[in-house]
């Protein structure tokens, strides 16, 4: 496995299809109020977890982006088709839709340019479940500072 490749397993990535199913019901339930028929879109979608459970509960229009191959590999292996790309590129292909948009634990990962880039590809109307550590209290900061690809800390003013 290379490197620049790992996934931070540490982040609690599922290992497994069980655990992938745990997970993405825990995600759904924090975030249900905001879901609404049509597709679901995750950008940086690791493993697949929320989309597996999305999945293995009717929810069949759903669309998976990760640019990690390992990641993509082991959603794969969970029965979830996921595509392996940049989001910056995957986004003006497809032409995004209104829908919802799970972006979650990924804004704190990449440049503040890039994020700017991609929100304004996603279609006003649309739903953004975000998600970043708190970094205003201790246990937020200390979440965010344990994470190596973690490249800015997002406060809800700058959000």
């Amino acid at each position: 496995m290379a490197t620049d490749e790992a996934a931070e397993f540490h982040c609690w990535y599922a290992t497994d299809r069980d655990e992938a199913l745990r997970k993405g019901h825990f995600i759904y339930e924090k975030f249900r109020p905001y879901f609404r028929p049509g597709q679901v879109m995750e950008l940086g979608c690791g493993e697949g977890a929320l989309l597996l459970w999305l999945i293995e509960n009717g929810v069949l229009d759903v669309v998976g982006v990760d640019s990690n191959q390992e990641l993509c590999r082991l959603a794969r292996s969970f029965g979830v088709a996921v595509v392996e790309s940049d989001l910056l590129e995957f986004l003006p292909r497809e032409r995004p839709r209104l829908g919802v948009y799970a972006y979650i634990d990924v804004i704190e990962r990449v440049p503040f340019e890039y994020n700017i880039e991609l929100l304004k590809l996603i279609l006003v109307g649309s739903h953004l479940l975000l998600q970043t550590p708190y970094t205003q209290s201790v246990l937020g900061h200390q979440y965010y500072m344990n994470g190596p690809s973690h490249l800015a800390p997002y406060s809800p003013w700058v959000i």
